[in-house]
């Protein structure tokens, strides 16, 4: 699975250096982390009609499990489901490491995320990204999470 995520981070990458000056504004950085950031509230709050309005119409992400989800309304009933499963209190955060805009209209983030709580105990991994620029609105149009390995025992 980290070979997968670091291909794509590395493509991202390669991509952005590729790309032409961009003519956007400190704003809309602000913007895509400020949906990041409502995207975690939301999740913590179990409102999964609120994130679904966060994504586009055909969002694709890539589940920690391998599991692909294609579609805002699949990804809501995914979530849902997600959130019905969850026993006792959790939260999760979630550190933004970097947004890249690629153009006026696509931007890529990546970073990591913590779970704190509930029956499933901490974890922690990685996310990553990629949001489109629609009706002035940032939207995510695909994603993708990993969980880490946990640390060898000794």
């Amino acid at each position: 699975m980290w070979k997968l995520i670091t291909t794509i981070i590395l493509v991202l990458l390669a991509l952005a250096g590729q790309s032409e000056a961009q003519r956007s504004s400190p704003t809309d950085e602000e913007t895509v982390r400020s949906n990041t950031d409502a995207w975690m509230d939301a999740w913590n709050r179990g409102d999964t009609s609120a994130i679904s309005q966060l994504v586009t119409e055909d969002y694709e992400v890539v589940m920690p499990d391998g599991t692909q989800i294609k579609g805002r309304v699949a990804y809501e009933k995914a979530l849902a489901s997600s959130v019905a499963r969850r026993q006792g209190k959790s939260s999760r955060s979630l550190k933004i490491v970097f947004v890249k805009l690629l153009t006026a209209d696509v931007a890529v983030a990546s970073g990591t995320w913590a779970r704190s709580g509930g029956v499933s105990g901490p974890g922690n991994g990685s996310w990553a990204a990629t949001y489109i620029k629609k009706s002035g609105q940032w939207l995510m149009a695909s994603g993708l999470w990993a969980t880490a390995d946990p640390p060898p025992t000794r």
